[in-house]
């Protein structure tokens, strides 16, 4: 997972990112939260592309990891955002997650959320952190899933005609394969 063409789509928004840690490619998914160095390796791109920074990943990476714990977290959030139910609770959990858990020290001029503790749970306060401040900028509203029904990918629909995770991936597959159908059926292809 060394480079974000393992992601069907790569986002500017962490926790999507965590969000897609599940993938699917050629009819089979991939979760890259089996092991603690699928971790290792998520925030350390995390890192790269400066989404977290130093301090935040360095923090992180103090304590264990407990996957089940990660996969829980990622897995309601996914339910959350698919289904749209049950707002309160899950806003609830994810306050709950930040109660304690975190200090803010100023990063290159930004005042950044850092955990308390390392591990899955500073790595969780820092994600639920980041999605209650993401809901209260209106972001929650536009977190879509992907219309290719192969594919598993959320992504931040910030203009709401956006169909697919990538244009590149998902997009030019559900295309060709529409223009394939048509052919095949005799009709006229767009």
């Amino acid at each position: 997972m060394q480079d974000q063409m393992t992601f069907s789509h790569f986002s500017s928004y962490v926790f999507i990112n965590f969000f897609n840690t599940i993938n699917s490619r050629r009819d089979q998914a991939n979760d890259y939260l089996t092991m603690e160095q699928g971790v290792d390796e998520w925030l350390d791109l995390m890192g790269k592309h400066r989404l977290l920074t130093d301090q935040q990943v360095e923090a992180v990476k103090q304590g264990p990891f407990h996957i089940e714990k990660l996969r829980s977290f990622r897995d309601q959030s996914r339910s959350y955002f698919y289904n749209r139910e049950n707002e309160e609770a899950f806003t609830h959990m994810l306050s709950e997650w930040t109660k304690g858990s975190l200090q803010f020290k100023f990063d290159q001029d930004a005042l950044v959320p850092v955990p308390l503790k390392g591990g899955s749970d500073g790595l969780l306060a820092i994600l639920a952190y980041q999605m209650l401040h993401h809901k209260e900028a209106g972001i929650w509203e536009k977190v879509s899933a992907c219309q290719n029904d192969d594919c598993l990918a959320l992504f931040v629909n910030q203009k709401g005609r956006r169909k697919w995770c990538s244009m590149d991936v998902c997009g030019n597959r559900m295309k060709a394969r529409k223009h394939y159908s048509k052919k095949k059926a005799g009709q006229p292809a767009e």
